[in-house]
């Protein structure tokens, strides 16, 4: 993707994030659209690192991919942090842990932020990758480096003095475009494993724990954190406290990592970059990304029907797994999907250790979601699972 096409795509993202600030919205569209959008993004800057750091051989930086036992251990380590976090709120002061979790939070998607925009200053002024320092140097920066962070840096401290929805929105969607380009699923196999894993995650944080520890464990610790961990969409022009829905980041970013897959995919079949090449040509992309966009709509219809919250994974992972599945099917290219591994293409990659994967699993636990309604007694939305996507 060329320099432009990225700063128009980023530019669409942003004026979805802006566009309720002058007209009411309804909230599906603006979850719909800004979710559809975030992975969009993604997956092609997943796929065009992937390239670069193919391209660049051993000199290539590290990533980290999820595969092998770290997909099985994903869940569980997301489960123990949680639980971790909910204990912490119950018996350290609540004062101290939450404004511990909201600093660290906004730290990391503030140099979030300041990864997506430092490679585009880069590109279009190359003077701006000078660094400072030695190369090998931890503390090396380069200019862009420092400019895209004196950037970010305003808005992490708006949404710090302020916890305005519009910066909390920046940033999340810092966070989430990062996680999606940085993290990256081996196989198919991987990406199922770690669907199905969450799949059971949401629905006994969501619906069982309240039985085992006697509170809702997901909600009561999502209504404390106040970190940009999902975004927000308000419901009116002027709104307030209550007037929002919620849509965590779980929802884009473990979803988005299996689409980052099955764009990969498509470039593997089509045997290089498809960057200007038209829909037909990206089948497993597409498909996947209706699967994604259909079961968010069926989220959405269950909540209305059962009037009851929702746990979104519960509807997203089959969406997904059943339309790539099929359309590989359709196509007879079944055994081409289930053999497809890009652990080849990581000779010089880096595999996650177990502490790289608790540490995002940390970041997923509070942000592996289910929809809710906002409840008929009249319950304010900071008492509503931060990490839910919360309907009308």
């Amino acid at each position: 993707m060329s320099l432009t096409l990225e700063l128009t795509a980023i530019g669409v993202v942003g004026a979805l994030v802006l566009a309720p600030l002058v007209a009411e919205i309804p909230v599906s569209v603006q979850m719909l659209a800004t979710s559809v959008g975030l992975i969009a993004l993604g997956s092609e800057r997943a796929a065009r690192r992937e390239r670069l750091r193919k391209a660049a051989g051993g000199a290539a930086e590290p990533r980290e991919v999820l595969s092998g036992s770290a997909v099985y251990r994903f869940p569980i380590s997301a489960s123990l942090m949680l639980l971790s976090l909910f204990l912490a709120f119950k018996y350290l002061p609540e004062r101290w842990v939450s404004l511990a979790l909201t600093a660290g939070s906004v730290l990391m998607a503030v140099l979030a932020l300041a990864g997506i925009f430092a490679p585009i200053m880069e590109t279009a002024v190359p003077a701006l990758a000078a660094r400072f320092g030695p190369p090998d140097a931890w503390w090396s920066l380069a200019a862009s480096d420092v400019l895209s962070i004196a950037l970010g840096a305003p808005v992490g401290l708006w949404f710090w003095q302020q916890h305005h929805f519009l910066a909390n929105n920046v940033l999340a969607c810092g966070l989430a475009l990062s996680a999606i380009e940085f993290l990256g699923l081996e196989d198919f196999r991987s990406g199922a494993i770690l669907l199905l894993g969450l799949f059971v995650y949401d629905i006994f944080w969501v619906f069982g724990s309240s039985h085992v520890f006697g509170a809702n464990v997901m909600v009561t610790v999502a209504r404390k954190f106040q970190g940009p961990i999902k975004l927000l969409f308000p419901r009116v022009l002027a709104p307030k406290p209550e007037d929002f829905s919620l849509l965590g980041l779980g929802d884009i970013v473990i979803p988005g990592l299996f689409v980052a897959l099955m764009w990969r995919f498509d470039e593997h079949r089509a045997g290089g970059s498809l960057d200007n090449a038209g829909v037909s040509r990206r089948p497993y992309f597409i498909a996947s990304m209706a699967g994604y966009v259909l079961a968010v709509i069926v989220t959405y219809t269950m909540l209305i029907v059962f009037e009851s919250a929702q746990p979104a994974l519960l509807y997203i992972v089959p969406g997904l797994l059943i339309a790539s599945a099929a359309t590989a099917a359709a196509r007879g290219e079944l055994k081409t999907l289930f053999e497809y591994s890009e652990a080849e293409d990581h000779e010089f990659h880096s595999q996650p250790s177990p502490a790289t994967n608790d540490s995002v699993a940390a970041s997923a636990n509070v942000t592996t979601s289910a929809i809710q309604n906002s409840g008929k007694d009249g319950a304010d939305s900071t008492h509503v699972e931060a990490a839910r996507l919360k309907a009308e």
